[in-house]
């Protein structure tokens, strides 16, 4: 079975709701793993089992919210945003301000 086949069949068995749930204490579980580690609690491990488990959930979201063009063209957004940050410095987080 593919990664696209396993997303639709988790949906199809458990639903919408479901999922989405699932997705949200997944999201909680990255913070308190990241806040942890953060704080020298634990090692990456924890942390990169749940950016798995996040991505995993972030993939059946995609499929149940069916947006796919939306998403991509929001994701090509996103990047070439960033690239315009760091190549011109459209904001510098650091100083608070824009720089151009």
């Amino acid at each position: 079975m593919k990664d696209e086949e396993i997303y639709n069949a988790s949906v199809n068995q458990w639903g919408d709701d479901f999922n989405i749930t699932v997705a949200i204490g997944e999201l909680a579980e990255l913070i308190t793993a990241i806040t942890d580690w953060q704080r020298g609690r634990h090692d990456i491990k924890p942390v990169m089992e749940e950016i798995v488990d996040v991505q995993l959930m972030l993939n059946q979201l995609r499929n149940i919210l069916d947006a796919e063009p939306m998403y991509k063209a929001l994701w090509r957004y996103k990047v070439d945003r960033l690239k315009q940050r760091l190549e011109g410095g459209i904001f510098d987080p650091k100083k608070g301000k824009r720089l151009k």
